[in-house]
This record gives structure tokens, sequence and C-alpha cells, in this order.
């Protein structure tokens, strides 16, 4: 599904299919991006939280040179109410959602994990991950979210913190270096 377009550019919403091309693209572009920024945790084939029927994708798709080419986007992990889906966050933090946030019943919540934003270099400073941000967030409220989680890399955090507030979000990040 398109959800913009923005300067030759635009951002659809898609669900895992491992026939579908410019999924497969995204996921190699994300582990290029990842792999000379500050995390690692991505591989270059999807992997189960990928397949999961409850993640969803947004994929940024240059379409100005005839052939659509990838080159950004991002995935949100859902986790419905009464769901035993664990979060990425939850396994790598080692620790229960519930533990993270013991005043809410987050068994009764739908909540989400933004995955890390990508989008290449020659990309940036387009206007586009704004927009990106602004269709994460339509988004998000369209599906009703209680709250997100983030593990952004750190030279994200204001950016995203900036969009949230803008966005009427609520907001958890997990800093492993204050978990720890």
């Amino acid at each position: 599904e398109k959800l913009l377009v923005l300067n030759g550019c635009a951002i659809y919403l898609t669900r895992f299919n491992s026939e579908e091309p410019l999924l497969l693209e995204f996921i190699q572009v994300r582990y290029e991006v990842f792999q000379t920024a500050e995390t690692t945790h991505y591989e270059p084939e999807p992997d189960s939280d990928d397949t999961h029927p409850d993640t969803r994708f947004l994929l940024v798709i240059d379409e100005t040179q005839g052939v659509p080419k990838v080159v950004g986007g991002r995935r949100m992990l859902f986790h419905e109410p009464d769901s035993d889906f664990v979060l990425y966050a939850e396994r790598n933090a080692h620790m229960a959602m519930q533990e993270m946030l013991p005043h809410l019943k987050t068994d009764k919540l739908r909540y989400v994990e933004l995955g890390s934003f990508c989008l290449l270099e020659e990309y940036r400073g387009s206007g586009i991950a704004s927009a990106l941000y602004q269709v994460t967030f339509d988004y998000l409220k369209s599906r009703q979210v209680d709250f997100i989680v983030s593990q952004s890399v750190p030279s994200n955090v204001d950016r995203l913190h900036w969009a949230a507030e803008k966005n009427g979000a609520k907001q958890v990040i997990l800093r492993f270096d204050v978990l720890t």
C-alpha cells in the first residue's frame, strides 16, 4: 500500500512475503546501513521477527530510475493484547515488558517496537526522513498503539524524541547502558 510520495520516493506499508523482491532488498539495505553504523544486530537474511505475522514494514522506494530501488525503511513489531509475542527488545534485555513497566498491564495493551530507521546516505537531508517519521506515527495512530518501544541508535535518539513529541506519542526508549 503506497502511503506517501516525496521527491520521487514513495513510502509503502507491507508485511513479510518471501516472494517480494523489494522487501528482500530492504533487508539487504538495512544490513548494509547498520554494518557501518552503531548497531550490528541485523542480518542479511530475514529473521524470525521479520517473518512474524504481526510485523509490518515501511519501505522507502526511489521510483525515479524506471526500476524501483529500495533506499530505506523500518520494521515495526506489534504486540497485540493477550499475545505471547516477545519483542526483540525484551529478548535483548533479558527482561519481559511487564518487568520493565510494572505499573502497566502490558499483556492487555497494543504496543510496537520500532526497528531502527535506515536510509541510504545519498537520500538523507532530502526530507524523506521526516516524511518517514510522519508516516510512521500516522500509521501507529491508526493502529491505536498504547505505547512505543525503541532501541534507537544513539545518533537517532534526539530525532525520535522530536518526532514523538511532534506527533503526541507516548514513548519508551530502552537504553541498555541504563538497564545494565
